[in-house]
């Protein structure tokens, strides 16, 4: 009957661990996929500068309602001559990274604990 215990017991912990580094993995999938994401969005924002010459108007590529992160304009862009593009996860959360961000010069930001380096691989 111990010996049930102590299995029982390590399967449990193991088991935890598990379910933690797989939560860990979805997290930093997702991440690279709102980076994708936000890329695309970046290109799509530029395509659109070209033809008339101002971002306002602009809009956001559609999303599959089951991604699990949502693209937005930041508060008061996109304006004439600049934007910044959020993803921000409705999963899971990241608050490693917390929001990710783009802006029209590539410069990119995030709100996590994480450096930013860390975040934007």
């Amino acid at each position: 009957m111990l010996e049930l215990l102590v299995v029982i017991a390590i399967i449990g912990v193991l088991s935890s661990l598990a379910v933690g580094r797989y939560q860990d993995y979805i997290i930093s999938s997702n991440r690279h996929a709102a980076q994708t994401r936000l890329l695309m969005a970046q290109q799509a924002m530029e395509r659109y500068f070209l033809r008339a010459n101002t971002y306002v108007g602009a809009a956001l590529p559609a999303l599959d309602p089951n991604e699990p992160y949502v693209l937005a304009f930041a508060a008061g862009f996109p304006t004439a001559t600049t934007y910044q593009i959020s993803a921000r996860q409705t999963g899971l959360p990241d608050l490693d990274c917390g929001t990710l961000s783009i802006n029209e010069t590539g410069q990119r930001f995030s709100t996590g604990a994480l450096p930013l380096g860390d975040c934007w691989r």
